[in-house]
């Protein structure tokens, strides 16, 4: 299956029509959906009817830039959530309801419809991710290009990452929010960040999507574009492969050099026999060679470089979550539930799909930041005259990456988190908060925006993994908290996108996840963008379905 810009530009053009594409998915999904439960309904004549309005309408001259895009919806959401309306007065056709995850646990990092477990497109016996997790796996199994998510703590994100694709929380403001107490907002998980950028410019305006693309400019500016690396934020612990893999598809990143063909992860890689600590603040990487730097965080990096002010001392502050190391907190996993705006047809949970196999893309031959697509960049492999080289992105030019390792010092935002939810049925009074705030110290959430000011103060994006973990069986996490990562940002507000970094060495996927400051969208998407042109993924997630088809009920 193409992209939705791909797609609705055939469409558009007349190679194509909105039935014959609508009806291109419905049999993606009636092939691969009986062992992969992406969706819990499936609506196949609502989906026929409306792919022959957005005909009909084109036929008339209307300007649809989502014309014939099949999408997934979070059933959670339904087709009338904000972004759902959006999309489909764009020409976008709902074929079904995502999967989402059913009732009896407090981790939300999972899926089911009334056939089972939702499975992970990469490996059938671990999870996709939650609580978008049926638009997780649809996408990443190519069975639509495009599907609504939203976030509360992570539930675009997450699945995103896990799933081997695109995923987007814009600014906490720039749509309705989700639950009462504001931490959720809409997303689309998408294959890729042009399509990303095409629902940002349908349901959030072009605004969302206009950066300077001047000549010379790049996605930084004249300056170049200043990355900060934490691989935990200050708390969180974190599997050291899953922040080898995030790390060193940044660093691939910045030196935007050829990588070689992806191969199934498992074999050797300069990357891997290499092995080692992660830089610390203050560290070199690497042989000084194009823009990359790694250096102290508030310290001399390079004569003309530049340092995160985030090196201030914090021991006067104190943590209000579990504090560093925290990273694992028992029973928890994603955000609660339905909030009760979405309305899909029919009944979520019903039978979805016909009798088929998971199956899944043959092979591409595209470079991914995977283990095996960065280990050259990384050790030594392959540098000849790569160093520093521009790569054209759709920004129109390529971007000076300049990277530096920071430990921006915040705190688990637990105890934040949770409070945020349980009071006054959501939102907190005007006088609750400044009741906290009051408090000697302050609260984790004063702490933690005080850091990030000061951190994007100096960095225009801070990059770290999506997850402190890989993706876990369908028997829970356990004491792992997925959302450690992520969750933060629902609660500061910042815009943060997944990307595709590459894979463990088990097979599953791994996100990159960049945050920018306060209704930088554009400039994060801009930047999203450049990575992609310089780190490719597979046009599709799963190449075989490699375990066992059979997932629990």
């Amino acid at each position: 299956m193409t992209g939705a810009a791909e797609t609705a530009a055939r469409v558009r053009g007349g190679a194509s029509s909105a039935a014959a594409e609508v009806r291109a998915a419905l049999r993606a999904v009636e092939r691969g959906d009986a062992r992969l439960n992406a969706f819990a309904e499936v609506w196949p004549e609502a989906a026929r009817a409306r792919a022959a309005e957005v005909d009909a309408a084109l036929a008339r001259g209307a300007d649809l830039p989502l014309a014939g895009v099949p999408i997934g919806v979070k059933a959670w959401e339904g087709t009338r959530s904000l972004q759902a309306r959006r999309l489909i007065a764009a020409g976008a056709v709902p074929v079904g309801a995502t999967s989402v995850p059913g009732p009896g646990t407090p981790w939300r990092t999972w899926g089911a419809t009334g056939r089972g477990r939702t499975a992970n497109p990469w490996r059938a016996d671990v999870s996709p991710g939650g609580s978008s997790a049926g638009s997780g796996a649809a996408v990443g199994a190519g069975l639509v290009p495009l599907a609504t998510a939203s976030d509360g703590a992570g539930s675009t994100r997450i699945p995103a990452a896990w799933c081997g694709v695109v995923g987007y929380k814009p600014t906490t403001g720039l749509l309705p929010a989700r639950d009462p107490a504001g931490l959720a907002i809409g997303g689309p998980i998408a294959r890729s960040v042009a399509d990303v950028r095409l629902w940002a410019s349908v349901v959030l305006g072009a605004a969302a999507v206009e950066h300077d693309a001047r000549p010379g400019a790049g996605v930084g500016g004249p300056r170049g574009l200043r990355v900060a690396w934490s691989p935990d934020l200050g708390f969180a612990e974190v599997d050291p492969e899953i922040a080898r893999v995030a790390h060193a598809a940044l660093l691939r990143w910045a030196r935007r050099s050829p990588a070689p063909a992806l191969g199934r992860p498992g074999a050797a890689s300069p990357l891997n026999a290499a092995g080692g600590p992660l830089p610390r603040p203050g560290a070199a990487v690497g042989d000084g060679g194009g823009a990359v730097s790694v250096g102290a965080a508030g310290g001399s990096v390079r004569s003309g470089e530049w340092s995160p002010g985030v090196d201030e001392d914090v021991s006067g502050v104190p943590a209000r979550g579990s504090g560093r190391g925290s990273g694992r907190v028992p029973g928890w996993g994603e955000e609660p539930g339905p909030v009760g705006e979405g309305v899909v047809p029919g009944t979520v949970g019903g039978g979805g799909g016909a009798a088929g196999s998971l199956g899944g893309p043959a092979r591409g031959a595209a470079a991914w930041c995977g283990p095996q697509g960065v280990g050259g960049a990384v050790a030594g492999a392959d540098r000849t005259g790569a160093a520093g080289r521009g790569v054209p992105s759709r920004t129109g030019a390529g971007a000076e990456i300049r990277v530096v390792a920071v430990d921006p010092g915040c705190v688990d935002p637990a105890a934040e988190w949770f409070a945020r939810r349980a009071v006054r049925g959501g939102r907190e009074s005007r006088a609750d908060r400044a009741g906290r705030s009051a408090r000697p110290g302050g609260t984790a959430e004063d702490h933690n925006n005080n850091r990030l000011d000061a951190l994007f103060a100096s960095a225009d994006l801070l990059a770290t993994p999506t997850t402190p973990n890989p993706p876990h069986g369908h028997d829970g996490p356990g004491d792992v908290m997925s959302v450690a990562l992520t969750w933060l940002f629902n609660i500061t507000g910042h815009p943060a996108v997944s990307l595709p970094a590459g894979f463990t060495a088990d097979g599953l996927p791994v996100g990159l996840h960049l945050v920018a400051p306060h209704h930088r969208d554009a400039l994060l998407l801009a930047a999203a963008a450049d990575y992609e042109a310089a780190c490719p993924w597979p046009p599709t997630s799963s190449p075989v379905p490699n375990q066992p088809s059979q997932t629990p009920a």
